[in-house]
């Protein structure tokens, strides 16, 4: 039997974050939630982004290349929302930077703008301490489950290397195999990777 509540629980934890990514023309000033970054390889793949399977890649296979994608926690402080963050690799340096010297990215108020008008042109990141005075922050999202939700995957199907922090899918071959199934690759701008 189902039980009725007039109360949301007070552990509620969404692991169902909205993505945002950095838009041409529109800076972004966010804080992070998360301790650190995750990340993993991708593909545009179908109009989407994916995570890139390795050697059972049907993206790899037919010759799409691959991006480095990290994915981090972050609350909004304009729209008062936790949102999920992704960036690339390339943008990631300041943040790898902040979290050497302040030991976690928890705290850390990230600015980013394109570097062009296209969509994938180049993330450029600047970080700072923020002041949390009067902010409060949500709790850290659990990013495996958030990419889970995202990619429509098992959130089983993801670890977590020791070496780099990076998601390996050694076991999500079938799950986004059966992704890509579904999915028709982009073929009017598959430059564009957003």
């Amino acid at each position: 039997m189902p039980v009725l509540s007039n109360h949301p629980p007070t552990d509620a934890t969404p692991h169902a974050l909205t993505l945002r990514r950095v838009q041409p023309g529109k800076p972004a000033l966010f804080v992070v939630t998360s301790p650190d970054l995750l990340g993993c390889w991708t593909h545009y793949w179908g109009g989407r982004t994916v995570p890139c399977e390795d050697s059972h890649c049907r993206p790899c296979l037919e010759g799409m290349p691959r991006r480095w994608h990290a994915y981090l926690g972050a609350y909004g402080p304009s729209t008062h929302s936790a949102c999920l963050v992704e960036l690339t690799a390339l943008a990631c340096q300041p943040l790898l930077d902040y979290r050497k010297a302040h030991g976690t990215l928890r705290g850390c108020e990230v600015r980013a703008r394109r570097a062009g008008q296209a969509l994938n042109s180049r993330l450029i990141v600047t970080c700072s301490p923020a002041d949390l005075q009067g902010l409060p922050l949500p709790p850290p999202p659990d990013l495996p489950r958030c990419l889970a939700v995202l990619w429509s995957i098992p959130h089983t199907a993801f670890t977590v290397s020791d070496n780099d922090g990076s998601i390996h899918q050694a076991k999500i071959a079938a799950a986004v195999a059966d992704l890509a199934r579904t999915q028709t690759p982009d073929t009017t701008n598959p430059k564009v990777n957003p």
